[in-house]
């Protein structure tokens, strides 16, 4: 029993982590001047303290939910699968951007090299 909350909560941490790293991936590559501004240590470590907390009050809601029983645990499995849809959405985002902006830099490398050898 102890099992299937404990890999909940990996797989929840695992989500919010890479959630995060395609946002600071996102900000490095779209905000490329101000990335040592916006992405410091301090807020770095601030995004994994929240990743964890957030899969903590995650998987602890659940138990008590499931120990209470009821509409309670279909209400919290479906908010929960709905943050987790959001974050899967945000990580498709992020990623889609990030490439569409280096596929875009590569391009316009190539065609500025292109100008300068005619």
């Amino acid at each position: 029993m102890f099992n299937v909350p404990f890999l909940y909560f990996l797989a929840q941490t695992s989500l919010y982590h890479l959630c995060a790293v395609s946002w600071e991936r996102y900000v490095a590559i779209r905000k490329c001047m101000q990335y040592k501004v916006i992405f410091t240590r301090r807020y770095a470590n601030r995004l994994a303290v929240a990743a964890w907390l957030s899969a903590i009050i995650s998987v602890s809601s659940r138990l008590i939910f499931a120990s209470v029983g009821g509409k309670a645990v279909k209400y919290s499995f479906v908010v929960e699968n709905f943050i987790a849809g959001v974050a899967l959405i945000l990580i498709i985002y992020f990623y889609a951007v990030v490439y569409h902006e280096v596929r875009q830099r590569k391009v316009s490398a190539v065609n500025q090299v292109s100008i300068y050898s005619t």
